[in-house]
């Protein structure tokens, strides 16, 4: 389920991780962070860093994506962690 990131929200760290994940130009790059972490618009990023609106478009929506996949892989990990935590298995404790 893709839940799209929230402009202006999110931290500057997370949307680093999410981009080391893609393709983008630096000026890509730099209007995404911009969007998302200072809340800039799309329409002032594509004057500010020279992009085409539909170009930025898509490197929006290819960054949520990216950003769901992080999101699943948390998911599939918690749970695997709740499951152990469950049968009460600890990390280099063996049973007696």
């Amino acid at each position: 389920m893709l839940i799209p990131m929230c402009i202006g929200t999110e931290s500057q760290a997370h949307i680093e991780i999410c981009l080391q994940l893609g393709k983008f130009s630096d000026n890509t790059e730099q209007a995404l962070i911009r969007h998302f972490v200072v809340g800039m618009s799309i329409a002032t990023c594509c004057y500010n860093y020279d992009i085409l609106p539909p170009n930025f478009k898509r490197s929006v929506k290819r960054l949520n994506e990216i950003n769901d996949l992080i999101e699943q892989a948390k998911e599939l990990a918690w749970s695997h962690i709740n499951q152990l935590s469950d049968t009460k298995l600890c990390i280099g404790v063996t049973a007696s």
